[in-house]
């Protein structure tokens, strides 16, 4: 009997976990990865140390972007030519890391399979699911023109699922729940340093949305809070070496620039800190869900006031939904 091939096309290293978890999840033996880098060096090293640890794919196929960025629109046709010389075969699953990037609604919408599914690439997830839902008004016009210039098929897809650990209650039928079973399987014990922090950077000061002096001072009262126990901050792939650099002097905070997720890297590390914080960071409810709340995670309040105020609701959000999922957030600090 043939197997027909199931196809994964991911961007970021979150997205590659994701679909290494959904293709031991789904017990798909006949798999295609598609990957495509981007312009930010870190991004790129995490995922290639994931592939360098997980070798099951019947094929890898990596698509890098052009040399320089104004060269963007050469990138983004390249990755069309590529992905409609692979989207010619019939597919079992197609799973997409995200809905909103161009090139990935474009090659579901010329491929053919029997499934789509979207993969969780963080907190962005819960953004998907309200537009899929069309809680949100959506610009025609930009895709619109995208289309006629680029050659995209942007045409929204109706049928699709999630592969998930975010709930939405009017989409049960269609989000099938990650409990990262697979990534549960490769841990193989560990022991705690009572003295370690680890806290997960965030690009909010990157994306203007708040001030990096009011980030500072948030810092530095969770530094405080944390006494005498050594903190090691652990950036974001997309967080600045400008900003890193003022945190280490000014803070006496040690940076590590890991080539590898947090998720990836705890779940391979034979040692865990005290507790693993950060102020908003989708990496807290997933190492919550990897070590079945062995690991003591936190997340720590910032004030609506000091947020950019298109942004406050979103970020109050967020930490409901830590609560709902046990994640203790540390108001008075």
């Amino acid at each position: 009997m043939t197997v027909i091939p199931s196809v994964f096309l991911i961007e970021s290293p979150l997205q590659l976990f994701n679909a290494i978890e959904a293709k031991n999840f789904f017990k798909l033996k006949k798999c295609k990865l598609i990957v495509v880098y981007s312009q930010n060096v870190y991004n790129n090293l995490q995922i290639d140390q994931l592939l360098n640890f997980y070798l099951e794919w019947d094929s890898v196929h990596k698509i890098t972007p052009a040399s320089r960025k104004r060269f963007k629109v050469l990138t983004v046709k390249k990755i069309i030519n590529e992905l409609s010389l692979i989207a010619k075969e019939k597919f079992h699953y197609v799973f997409i890391g995200d809905y909103r990037p161009e090139f990935m609604l474009h090659f579901c919408n010329i491929s053919k399979y029997n499934k789509l599914v979207i993969l969780d690439d963080g907190t962005a997830t819960i953004d998907i699911m309200k537009d899929y839902l069309c809680l949100k008004k959506k610009n025609k016009i930009k895709p619109l023109l995208k289309s006629i210039l680029l050659g995209f098929n942007l045409k929204d897809k109706k049928d699709l699922f999630f592969f998930s650990i975010y709930k939405n209650s009017l989409l049960e039928n269609q989000i099938i729940k990650n409990n990262y079973t697979y990534f549960k399987s490769v841990i193989d014990g560990f022991k705690f340093n009572k003295n370690s922090v680890i806290f997960l950077g965030s690009k909010i000061v990157e994306l203007n949305v708040i001030s990096q002096e009011k980030y500072l001072m948030y810092l530095s009262n969770l530094k405080n809070k944390f006494g005498e126990k050594k903190i090691t901050y652990i950036p974001h792939r997309h967080e600045s070496d400008t900003k890193l650099k003022v945190i280490n002097q000014t803070l006496n905070i040690n940076i590590v620039r890991s080539d590898s997720i947090i998720e990836f890297y705890l779940v391979n590390n034979k040692e865990l800190p005290y507790a693993v914080t950060g102020f908003f960071c989708s990496a807290l409810l997933n190492l919550k869900i990897l070590f079945n709340g062995k690991l003591r995670i936190t997340s720590f309040y910032i004030q609506n006031k000091d947020f950019d105020d298109q942004f406050a609701k979103r970020f109050e959000d967020m930490y409901q939904y830590y609560r709902n999922n046990n994640i203790e957030v540390v108001e008075k600090y």
